[in-house]
């Protein structure tokens, strides 16, 4: 299954993925954050603190993404 979330900001992103954790901790299922990826898309060269899914993992930056 593939995902994407588009936000604006790094804090709307935090909030995505904690909903997004809850829900699938909820219904019993684990996320395979290793095939997690963040990409931002951004006018300046603007760097951000790392992204984490569950408190204690951290997301990878990517700068580019290939949907299949």
């Amino acid at each position: 299954m593939c995902m994407t979330f588009l936000v604006r900001s790094p804090y709307d992103l935090g909030r995505k993925l904690r909903k997004f954790q809850d829900f699938y901790s909820n219904m019993g299922m684990i996320v395979n954050t290793n095939k997690m990826k963040v990409m931002i898309i951004k006018f300046k060269k603007i760097t951000y603190d790392t992204f984490l899914y569950n408190d204690n993992n951290n997301l990878e930056e990517v700068f580019s993404h290939k949907y299949f």
